[in-house]
């Protein structure tokens, strides 16, 4: 009986995922232990997917230490990491009482799924670990996460991290791409309505793992190495007592691949200060009643002569040609083009409230948002707004700019490269 899920978000993996997957198959005291692996990855070549077919090559091994679920779930869009996590939680085994949060650029100490699933004692929540050492695969430089160098109140957060299934089944639907820890914590606290009971790995056998920098996606720590900040220290561990030599091997190979990250396709290479006037971009996120779009991903592109609206559609008012959407109505030209999603010709009166649909068309201050096609699109797992134009105005104390008449906000949440 399962007892135990793995959860492993995976994003820009290709030249680090790798290490995940030794990790797991090389966990010990498994014996009584049976639990799954649910991976959920964008399989788009822009997403640098470690692909299926690489996963499914670490089978064989991973039944080797009891894992007797093996799942890959391919998304075809950029998914935050909070509905990654939901929805992994979502496909886990119905006997499983515990979802352990393993990070894609993360090697697992070889204990670490048989002393958290001994933690789970009867009330638990939350299990972690107060230390971690942390390697700059750039230049093989550590440093040490102590939890305990946090001031009070400390971060709720440490390291190692395993929840609850049944707080993690009842996780909400919100979109956050950063700082996801935090919300996991404080939405577990939501849904259990009272302080979780938070179960601390005091075992030594952290010092078996490692977290790796430079190939990751969100969490840049390059200058922490340098300069340790709270809750980082100094480490006197010699990496090599820590990990297989051929784990090690490896990984001071993925060094070129740092360099390689610092190209126009890493992800995210970018902060809003960078940010300029003109660039061509599209976003990804949710708008208000008050035309501001918060911002969940930003993606630089090339200029294109159409600008692109798209999400569901609010209201369609047949008499007057009027379409609603992302808050907005849009007056459409007589006779505009209207495809379903095979590109068959459709009309008007084929568009309805709930549907999802792609606006193209131009854009000027002057006249606003011209539609001049329509294309109805597939209902997506969330559907988020989508606009892609030129940026006309950027309020840099504000964190916004203006996009097609709506402002856009950009938060520490929000991915851009």
């Amino acid at each position: 009986m399962i007892e135990v899920t793995v959860a492993l978000p995976m994003l820009q993996s290709r030249h680090i995922g790798w290490i995940a997957f030794e990790s797991l198959c090389r966990q010990e005291n498994l014996r009584a232990v049976e639990w799954e692996l649910l991976v959920a990855e964008e399989i788009g070549e822009a997403h640098g997917p470690f692909g299926k077919e690489n996963v499914l090559s670490y089978e064989e091994r991973l039944r080797k230490v009891n894992c007797r679920r093996i799942e890959y779930f391919g998304l075809n869009q950029w998914m935050p990491l909070s509905r990654k996590w939901k929805f992994l939680a979502e496909q886990a085994a119905a006997t499983s009482r515990m979802f352990l949060l393993q990070a894609a650029d993360c090697y697992s100490q070889p204990y670490r799924i048989a002393e958290t699933q001994q933690l789970f004692v009867d009330g638990t929540d939350w299990v972690q670990s107060p230390k971690g050492i942390f390697y700059n695969i750039s230049d093989e430089k550590t440093i040490l996460h102590n939890h305990e160098n946090y001031p009070h109140p400390p971060h709720p957060c440490a390291l190692n991290m395993a929840i609850s299934m049944s707080l993690a089944k009842k996780l909400p639907d919100e979109d956050v791409a950063r700082s996801v820890d935090g919300w996991l914590f404080r939405m577990c606290t939501a849904i259990k309505e009272s302080e979780l009971k938070v179960g601390w790995n005091q075992n030594d056998t952290w010092k078996l793992g490692v977290d790796t920098n430079g190939l990751n996606n969100i969490t840049k720590r390059i200058d922490w190495f340098t300069r340790p900040r709270v809750p980082y220290e100094k480490c006197n561990i010699d990496i090599a007592d820590c990990l297989p030599d051929d784990i090690l091997s490896r990984l001071r190979l993925c060094k070129s691949f740092c360099a390689n990250m610092l190209g126009p396709e890493a992800f995210p290479t970018l902060g809003f200060n960078e940010l300029k006037v003109g660039h061509a971009v599209k976003i990804k996120g949710v708008s208000g009643q008050d035309d501001i779009v918060e911002a969940l991903e930003i993606n630089l592109k090339a200029p294109a002569d159409q600008v692109v609206i798209e999400g569901l559609i609010q209201e369609v008012d047949y008499k007057n040609g009027l379409l609603k959407l992302a808050h907005r109505k849009f007056v459409l030209p007589d006779g505009i083009a209207i495809e379903d999603v095979r590109r068959n010709s459709i009309g008007l009166k084929d568009l309805k409230t709930g549907m999802r649909a792609k606006l193209k068309g131009i854009y000027s201050e002057l006249t606003d948002f011209v539609p001049e096609k329509i294309k109805k699109k597939k209902l997506k797992s969330f559907n988020l707004e989508e606009l892609q134009g030129a940026i006309d105005k950027i309020d840099r104390e504000n964190r916004t700019f203006d996009l097609l008449g709506f402002k856009v906000r950009v938060n520490e949440r929000t991915v851009i490269f």
